[in-house]
């Protein structure tokens, strides 16, 4: 039998690499940070639970399709949901896309680089073009991704963030089990932290993110799918390794700042103290680069994989470059509207459609056990929906109207983690049973 190709472990190593660039963004920075200010004596069960859903869920979102061995998230979610499968799936790309994340990228680090400096009128729209203007040149060259953000963006941003990491142990701001843990960590850190991992937003751009790195494994010269499958899971093992190993130590950061430094609005006010005191006047310009340089590299990956599957829906539609073209400019436009607004709006989509994700995710790389039969997936979304749309209500100016606050305050009070925001797993999960044993033993 031909012995089949496989990967060596510096390229795996330079697609984990790439993997890692693609998912650690701005938000990425500052998430940990703010939790771990607020955490305090309870860090260790807060960052336990970021963990778990800031690293496992992507990890496991970019399993799903070597799992299930489907070419892309349009393939996977027609074939789980034929009727809705394009809807969901575009509707997660304009999430992560140009309609939240990615402006997110441009006024985040407008607001933590430029805003200290310069935040006078026409200030982001300088910058945002700027931005736009560098992750439109690099996400031309789609074919070079991996050398782009694996080999390029993603060292320097590594070399930068890791220097403060080292001074941060070298000479420790303060004890991280002395400071008081704040509401609502004070009682419930392991679950706020699982809560805190789902704004990252990966869980749900792992799902995109899982062409790019099989057109990277293809790239290479793999063309069996279990090798591809494979490839892709030790790739994801190593982008994870490298977020828990810069996702704890900013955690510890954010808790041992509380010593010296009073309590801050938001992890970007948290990550420029910390420049400032171990560099004084350079932590700012270092801040500036740091912070750019992590939404430039997650920018460049998310306008390629949504320029992609776009073709992949529509194809003979468009070429690639006009797909990049609109979905810069659109993304630019966004961006102008301001960070506040962008997340407020972006809320109660991605509590609507995390659901489905998370769903669509786990029982994905449990596929082999069901012998990925459409029905268990069915059955499981077909349960976690109502839940999902009521999650939506709430994180709206809806929740007070006086046709939904009956049944939100009921649900809130009596379903089980319903106050978590996981009201849908439960009946997720027996959908998927009812249906597990209602195939069990057939083949689609």
């Amino acid at each position: 039998m031909k012995m089949q190709k496989q990967l060596t472990f510096k390229q795996l190593l330079t697609i984990g690499s790439m993997l890692f660039g693609l998912f650690f963004g701005a938000g990425n920075l500052i998430f940990p940070l703010m939790l771990g200010q607020q955490a305090g004596s309870n860090l260790y069960p807060a960052m336990i639970g970021f963990i778990i859903t800031a690293v496992g869920l992507p990890l496991l979102g970019v399993n799903a399709l070597g799992v299930t061995k489907r070419r892309d998230l349009y393939d996977l979610s027609t074939y789980v949901m034929p009727k809705l499968g394009k809807a969901f799936t575009l509707i997660l790309y304009l999430t992560i896309g140009p309609l939240f994340a990615i402006p997110r990228l441009a006024t985040v680090s407008h607001e933590i680089g430029v805003a200290p400096f310069f935040d006078g009128p026409g200030s982001l729209l300088i910058f945002s073009v700027l931005f736009f203007a560098v992750v439109w040149y690099f996400s031309l060259s789609k074919s070079n991704i991996m050398n782009i953000i694996g080999k390029y963006f993603n060292p320097l941003f590594l070399l930068l963030i890791g220097s403060l990491i080292v001074l941060s142990f070298i000479n420790p701001m303060g004890v991280a089990s002395d400071q008081v843990a704040m509401a609502p960590y004070d009682a419930r850190a392991l679950s706020t932290g699982l809560q805190d991992g789902y704004n990252t937003m990966d869980a749900i751009a792992s799902l995109a993110f899982g062409i790019i790195v099989i057109q990277a494994i293809k790239q290479l010269g793999i063309t069996d799918t279990k090798t591809i499958s494979n490839s892709v899971l030790k790739a994801g093992i190593i982008s994870s390794i490298l977020m828990v190993l810069i996702y704890a130590p900013l955690m510890w950061m954010g808790a041992t700042q509380s010593s010296i430094f009073d309590p801050s609005t938001n992890g970007g006010e948290i990550l420029a103290k910390i420049a400032n005191h171990y560099l004084s006047g350079f932590g700012s310009i270092m801040l500036l680069i740091t912070v750019t340089v992590a939404c430039l590299k997650t920018g460049i990956g998310l306008i390629t994989a949504t320029s992609e599957i776009l073709l992949v829906m529509y194809p003979n539609k468009f070429s690639y470059k006009t797909a990049v073209a609109v979905l810069i400019f659109l993304s630019l436009g966004i961006a102008n509207i301001g960070l506040e607004t962008i997340i407020s709006l972006s809320l109660p989509v991605l509590v609507l459609i995390y659901p489905f994700t998370i769903t669509i995710i786990i029982l994905a790389n449990l596929a082999p056990l069901f012998n990925n039969h459409t029905r268990v997936y069915q059955w499981a979304l077909i349960g976690a929906a109502p839940f999902a749309v009521l999650d939506m209500i709430n994180a709206t100016p809806f929740a007070t109207n006086g046709i939904f606050q009956p049944i939100l305050t009921a649900a809130t009070n009596y379903w089980p983690l319903f106050s978590y925001g996981l009201g849908w797993l439960l009946p997720a999960v027996l959908g998927a049973l009812l249906a597990y044993f209602s195939v069990k033993g057939s083949h689609k």
